[in-house]
């Protein structure tokens, strides 16, 4: 359970196993991730999830690091660092943070 963040500290702990697979409850601010496959609504069935078949997703080697829906640098990786101090204010939030 959780967003885009959440989804890449998973994708950076399993990458490299063989035989892996994992599933996203979409519970971030954002969720572009879940939005490449589907709405939120479909990933927040569980038992969807865990009937239904995996699929093989590319990934991006950034440095040391990986990443499954973006890699940004320059101006957008400043926008996107920047972006958890736009999340502390109250008014704005979920996608609006962005």
């Amino acid at each position: 359970c959780g967003g885009d963040g959440t989804i890449f500290d998973i994708v950076n702990a399993i990458y490299g196993y063989d035989n892996v697979e994992f599933a996203a409850v979409p519970l971030g601010s954002g969720n572009d991730f879940i939005r490449l496959f589907g709405t939120k609504e479909q990933f927040a069935d569980v038992g969807a999830q865990i009937d239904g078949t995996a699929i093989k997703i590319d990934a991006i080697k950034c440095g040391d690091k990986i990443a499954v829906n973006q890699c940004s640098m320059g101006f957008d990786a400043e926008v996107c660092s920047k972006q958890a101090d736009f999340k502390k204010i109250p008014w704005l939030t979920g996608e609006s943070a962005y």
